[in-house]
């Protein structure tokens, strides 16, 4: 029995300009935006599917939260 191990990719989110968040899946070189960082795996999906030739529903996506550096913190 084969066991075909399902792909992963890690993008990060990070506060953008006023109320956006940015999306970076750094492996495949994909950037996004959305407004709410529950919206981030969605919105990359197209663009990992499109850079990866996998099937939209043939991977999964790992969000992390980027931490603000100590000159970004307020």
């Amino acid at each position: 029995m084969v066991v075909m191990s399902r792909s992963r990719f890690t993008v990060t989110v990070e506060r953008g300009h006023g109320s956006w968040w940015v999306i970076e899946c750094a492996e495949l070189g994909a950037v996004s935006q959305v407004r709410r960082i529950d919206q981030a795996a969605d919105d990359i999906r197209e663009a990992v599917a499109h850079l990866s030739g996998l099937p939209e529903d043939g991977f999964d996506i790992e969000v992390v939260q980027a931490l603000p550096t100590s000159s970004e913190r307020k």
